[in-house]
């Protein structure tokens, strides 16, 4: 497979377009064409192909943001690490390693070459086992642009088996081939956004997952579901120690790593950890007679807008960076401005974040923390009471807590036909309460809610791909309106035009996901999800 080199020449790349449709007709439309954006095409043998995917039982290589797939074409078979993610509106870009197998050959035994050298160190001595297999039926055209063939596209009927029920979903690739341009790219992406098309953020593989309720891991395993060692016997009293020391653990680990500063994504982590806690409190406290989480809940509160403060110009900054690769040079430029801009907020944010680690705010929390988990008590027998009162256990509460959650998201059905941004965003709220909650008490709902689980967060994340456009388009109008003294000066008329562009995406994005909102809320708020949660928690 012909494959592009990252910008120092030593990693292969993937470079392609990947766009779905519900119906496979507008795919069809696309390949009755002969030429498209300039494009003709030259028509390929249709293939079936069989992709199996394989980990170990603990997610080492998903967990490192990586797949193996064993591909077989006819008699060829082909090994294939894989990166996740790298994706900016359909546009992927992602490592790709390949190596053709002889026959025979283990897929789960790959003891030397580039594969090894990639997933060894990550795996270790731990077995591989298959997590996926996907069927394909590929109908390929090979297409030139100045008699040159530099894209080769495929419309893709992929078909995903589980348990006995097959679930099928259509893609349309476009792969750069070593002689392409991403320009050619952008070509093809202008008129796939002219038609009923809808770019694909995910691989195959988190699709197929995702879409058969998976999680990646073999089954009967599950490293996730034992992490807090929860029983539904369990007081509440104990459980609620157990999830949030490990929450706070989580939130205290990646201290050190956000004072230094070099990965985002450690800040990104400790405030996830933050929110976490705050859901643990907010689902517990109901039923807790200790009126101290409340003081928890503020101190915690504080900490996690000053992460906030810094994430969210982080997450700013990415977005507009990803924009300006698809840009021209001349409008990378202007873009720049506003990149400058928001960096140097962003370094007073982080000096104001630097400070409150160092300041006596956060060593309050960690003192009440401490003090709390010290005197906490987990057991009815340690509470000093006057009269008999039975400690509630785990499984008398969690269908109530869970039901509670689902409740707040459903109710939003009367008001969201047609609603504001505003109502949005208070739906991405609850339905965050739902998902923590969810998987809070994954121990002891067992597997079958995974899929439930999963439902809710591709509700969480399309409205926070809203919320995020929503919140970047305002702040950009804000600095078009008045970019201050020091900034007024480069705010040229090219600058104003190319960031209104930006603009004008985001709003696009806006209504895309206000437009396709029904395809993840429906399967939410339906019946289907209310009879399977019911029956969840009624074995509880």
């Amino acid at each position: 497979m012909d494959l592009a080199m990252d910008s120092e020449g030593n990693t292969p790349l993937e470079i392609e377009l990947k766009y779905t449709s519900e119906d496979v007709a507008p795919l069809e439309l696309v390949l009755s064409k002969e030429e498209l954006a300039g494009f003709h095409f030259r028509k390929l043998p249709k293939q079936k192909v069989i992709d199996r995917y394989y980990d170990t039982s603990d997610q080492d290589l998903r967990q490192n943001g990586l797949a193996l797939r064993i591909r077989q074409i006819g008699q060829k078979i082909l090994a294939t690490v894989k990166s996740l993610g790298g994706a900016d509106q359909g546009l992927h870009r992602r490592e790709e390693i390949e190596i053709a197998l002889p026959e025979g050959a283990d897929p789960t035994h790959i003891v030397d070459g580039p594969i090894h050298d990639r997933i060894g160190p990550l795996i270790g001595n731990k077995s591989l086992c298959e997590i996926c297999e996907i069927n394909q039926t590929r109908q390929r055209r090979m297409l030139s642009r100045d008699h040159e063939e530099s894209v080769e596209l495929s419309i893709d009927e992929v078909k995903v088996s589980r348990d006995g029920v097959t679930r099928t979903f259509f893609e349309i690739e476009s792969e750069l081939l070593k002689e392409g341009r991403e320009e050619d790219l952008l070509l093809l992406k202008n008129s796939f956004d002219q038609m009923a098309l809808t770019p694909v953020a995910d691989s195959k593989l988190e699709r197929a997952l995702l879409l058969m309720g998976g999680t990646g891991k073999e089954k009967g395993t599950s490293s996730d579901r034992k992490k807090f060692g929860l029983d539904g016997d369990d007081t509440i009293r104990r459980g609620f120690s157990r999830i949030l020391r490990f929450y706070y653990r989580r939130f205290l680990k990646y201290e050190k790593a956000v004072r230094k500063d070099k990965d985002i994504e450690d800040l990104h982590r400790m405030r996830v950890a933050s929110r976490r806690i705050r859901a643990v409190i907010y689902l517990f406290r109901p039923q807790l007679r200790d009126s101290r989480v409340k003081d928890l809940d503020r101190v915690m509160r504080r900490a996690t807008q000053q992460l906030g403060e810094v994430r969210d110009l982080d997450v700013l900054l990415e977005k507009l960076a990803q924009y300006g690769e698809e840009q021209k040079k001349d409008a990378q430029s202007d873009l720049e401005v506003l990149a400058s801009f928001w960096a140097q907020r962003r370094e007073k944010t982080r000096k104001d974040l630097t400070d409150y680690l160092d300041g006596s705010k956060f060593r309050k929390l960690r003192e009440e923390f401490q003090a709390f988990f010290k005197s906490f008590p987990k057991e009815s027998g340690d509470i000093s009471q006057t009269e008999f009162h039975p400690e509630k256990r785990i499984r008398h509460v969690v269908p109530s807590m869970v039901w509670k959650a689902y409740e707040e998201v459903r109710g939003f059905e009367t008001v969201i036909k047609d609603a504001p941004n505003e109502t949005f965003h208070a739906l991405r709220i609850e339905a965050k309460h739902l998902r923590y909650a969810l998987e809070m008490f994954s121990e002891v709902l067992g597997e079958e809610a995974d899929e439930l689980t999963n439902r809710v967060v591709a509700l969480q994340e399309h409205l926070g791909t809203l919320q995020d456009s929503e919140v970047t388009a305002e702040l950009l109008k804000a600095f078009l309106d008045d970019p201050g003294k020091k900034w007024k000066g480069q705010v040229t008329p090219s600058v104003q035009k190319t960031l209104k562009s930006y603009r004008r995406h985001l709003e696009k994005i806006q209504r895309h996901q206000k437009w396709s909102f029904d395809e993840v809320w429906g399967p939410v708020s339906g019946e289907d999800f209310r009879k399977r949660l019911s029956d969840i928690l009624s074995r509880l």
